[in-house]
């Protein structure tokens, strides 16, 4: 592993997957019949909707964009890369950097033992440009 890669996952790339995790076994625990997308959901709400976070003027911008759209937090990994946009600043115009932190943030969520359906990324994707880019214009 180089040093960059290595560098990533001790920092935004590892941590948002780590703690998304932490959350969706905690919620697994309390209720095995949730699905994914339930408990992605729920973890979304929580974070950016009733949890209050501390966020500075381009982080609600963000947000907003995404509380202003017909965006649906379907999956762990849509919740990993909505908080890495909203948080971390990256999205998928960002190109390359959005694309190798996404790749890690897979890497550490398979290193948990959370299975990332093979299209998420994409979907992802599609659904930010469908939803969520068109009101930061």
């Amino acid at each position: 592993m180089g040093l960059f890669k290595w560098l990533q996952k001790r920092g935004l790339a590892g941590m948002i997957p780590r703690n998304a995790y932490n959350q969706y076994e905690k919620w697994r625990r309390r209720d095995a019949s949730l699905s994914e997308e339930e408990i992605a959901q729920a973890i979304f709400s929580l974070r950016y909707i009733s949890g209050n976070p501390i966020l500075n003027k381009e982080d609600t911008f963000r947000l907003r964009s995404y509380m202003g759209s017909d965006f649906e937090c379907k999956s762990l990994f849509d919740f990993c890369l909505a908080s890495l946009d909203i948080e971390g600043h990256i999205d998928p115009t960002d190109d390359d950097a959005f694309y190798n932190v996404a790749k890690i943030m897979i890497e550490e969520l398979k290193r948990l033992g959370f299975r990332v359906a093979d299209k998420s990324l994409n979907n992802f994707v599609y659904q930010w440009s469908d939803h969520i880019h068109p009101h930061r214009k």
